[in-house]
């Protein structure tokens, strides 16, 4: 009996069977017919539905890609300053502030802004850039200061300067921490890029564009939920992978 309380697989599932419950039980209660806020088997209908179908592909597709533009972007800028800061602390303590400002300042603040600066159908990507960029920067600084000494010595007896040490042993023994840091702040950047496209209004194609189509409509929020699952999948999906890879390269 004590094993069965213990054990992490049955308690997941127990937890999951929970959010199921409470899920019905509200759907019960608030909406007996379905319309404001659909039962789990009526979302998971939607969801088999909308996976059925080509657009929903082709939204998926084009939320991925815009994500990944900006994903790409963040991770560029992120390797390169995060390089100059694991070598140079007064670099890193110079950054520190601008990087704690990205943190700290409310997704919904940048989203308005790029809506204003920039057109609407761009501002999701720029939203991902800076949202994501200081995740990718911690965990490039990281695996540059966890670099081994001796390793760093001996490479330099061996005649390496200053690019080769960076580029063949540096980066290469940072990489399982600069690879945790991406998968750690995928998902982060999906849910993120469908927000911004949902509060843009006006960006054409993706997930986001899709679920905002269906505000003031009550009879398609059985789409909406079934759009909400997917997403739920695929973030849990990029979850796992960080957390397989953390236990992989982190928690050896």
């Amino acid at each position: 009996m004590t094993k069965f309380f213990t054990n992490k697989k049955i308690l997941f599932g127990l937890g999951t069977l929970f959010i199921l419950l409470l899920w019905f039980v509200i759907s019960l209660l608030f909406d007996k017919n379905s319309m404001i806020f659909p039962s789990p088997i009526s979302a998971f209908k939607a969801m088999i539905e909308l996976l059925g179908k080509k657009v929903t592909y082709q939204y998926l597709g084009l939320t991925l890609l815009r994500m990944l533009i900006g994903f790409s972007i963040a991770f560029f800028f992120a390797l390169i300053l995060g390089i100059f800061a694991g070598h140079n602390p007064g670099f890193y303590t110079f950054l520190k502030p601008l990087m704690n400002v990205l943190k700290s300042v409310p997704t919904v603040a940048f989203v308005y802004l790029f809506i204003i600066i920039f057109q609407p159908k761009y501002a999701p990507i720029y939203v991902v850039i800076l949202v994501s960029l200081p995740i990718l920067f911690e965990s490039v600084v990281t695996g540059i200061k966890k670099t081994d000494p001796d390793v760093l010595d001996a490479a330099r007896v061996d005649g390496a300067n200053k690019i080769t040490e960076v580029l063949r042993v540096r980066l290469p023994l940072a990489s399982s921490y600069i690879l945790v840091g991406i998968s750690s702040s995928l998902a982060m950047s999906f849910k993120i890029e469908i927000m911004a496209e949902v509060l843009t209004g006006m960006t054409k194609g993706g997930i986001g564009a899709a679920i905002s189509a269906f505000q003031g409509s009550e009879a398609n929020l059985n789409n909406v939920f079934g759009y909400t699952l997917i997403v739920i999948i695929i973030v849990l999906l990029f979850t796992s992978l960080s957390e397989y890879l953390k236990k992989v390269f982190i928690n050896k």
